[in-house]
């Protein structure tokens, strides 16, 4: 009896709440600290795609809702990056917007594990956009 009520009670849970990584079809971007994502940059022998953002800027939203969760950005990327998106106002995110004179959002970078800068870009990117952008970039 208690083995039904379990199955049936984990049956009814939504299941976007069993989603994982390996089922997102967009960037998935990395949860640890700069300082981690950096190490990790350098245990793969990936470059860092950063994403600098506000919470105020629309077009840092729209790349949010449309560019990132895109099946073929997430494919590219999530192959061949470390996927860091900061608040540009906070923490490294503050620091890493002074250091690289971000002047307008969103800024997008690619970075090694060493934090030069190889390639950025300031303004919105459509899926397509992006992956132009960044195609050219050899590890």
């Amino acid at each position: 009896m208690t083995k039904c009520l379990i199955f049936l009670f984990i049956a009814l849970l939504p299941s976007r709440l069993f989603t994982t990584n390996l089922e997102k079809k967009g960037i998935v971007f990395f949860e640890g600290t700069w300082q981690e994502a950096l190490q990790q940059s350098d245990i793969e022998n990936k470059h860092i795609f950063l994403d600098l953002s506000t919470s105020w800027c629309g077009w840092c939203k729209k790349m949010k809702q449309g560019t990132y969760p895109d099946e073929k950005v997430g494919e590219y990327f999530n192959a061949r990056f470390i996927n860091v998106a900061l608040d540009a106002e906070t923490g490294e995110g503050r620091r890493l917007a002074r250091k690289y004179g971000v002047t307008s959002y969103p800024a997008t970078f690619i970075i090694d594990h060493d934090e030069n800068q190889i390639l950025s870009s300031e303004g919105y990117n459509g899926a397509d956009d992006l992956l132009k952008l960044v195609r050219g970039v050899k590890k």
